[in-house]
């Protein structure tokens, strides 16, 4: 009875859900959630993506489940347990910009460097004086570069920054 209780305890422990960062292959920063185990059902992968994305909703780009069986033997006898592996990964929809917190606007912020296309570039410069200018009325165009330039350098932009320096002075 003690070796299967050992096996058990370790199984719940490890049930808790993960989450890992990474990017979707549109470029939205996405998460995979591991809800294996015997503990932890997909109510836990969902309220996870719930928390991460909140009020935007989240967008499941893959999911899977496997069934598990582990058992084993020795003198005090034996026991078999059957264990879940489940997991999923979600990207947050994108919701209103100009509705974002100041830090869900920097957590989703990207270096220009990152975008494929000039468009892909512009759009994203857009949506930044859109969320500028719907979060910081009556600002100044010193303003919003100043806060630009805080933003390409908390996210380590060297490329842009470098760029920026070369142009101003030319």
């Amino acid at each position: 009875m003690r070796y299967i209780f050992l096996f058990f305890v370790p199984a719940l422990l490890s049930a808790c859900a993960t989450v890992n960062q990474t990017y979707a292959p549109d470029g939205r920063k996405a998460y995979t959630l591991n809800c294996s185990g015997l503990a932890r059902g997909w109510d836990k992968c969902y309220d996870s993506a719930g928390k991460i994305c909140g009020s935007s909703g989240y967008d499941i780009l893959d999911r899977s489940d496997e069934s598990m069986a582990a058992g084993g033997i020795n003198n005090a006898g034996g026991f078999a347990a059957k264990s879940n592996e489940r997991s999923m990964m979600i990207a947050c929809k994108k919701g209103d910009i100009t509705k974002l917190s100041e830090i869900e606007f920097d957590d989703q912020f990207r270096c220009p460097k990152t975008y494929a296309t000039d468009l892909e570039k512009q759009n994203a410069m857009d949506s930044m004086l859109k969320w500028y200018g719907a979060n910081h009325t009556n600002s100044t165009l010193k303003e919003i570069i100043e806060f630009r330039m805080k933003l390409l350098s908390k996210h380590h932009c060297d490329v842009t920054l470098n760029n920026i320096s070369k142009s101003l002075s030319q």
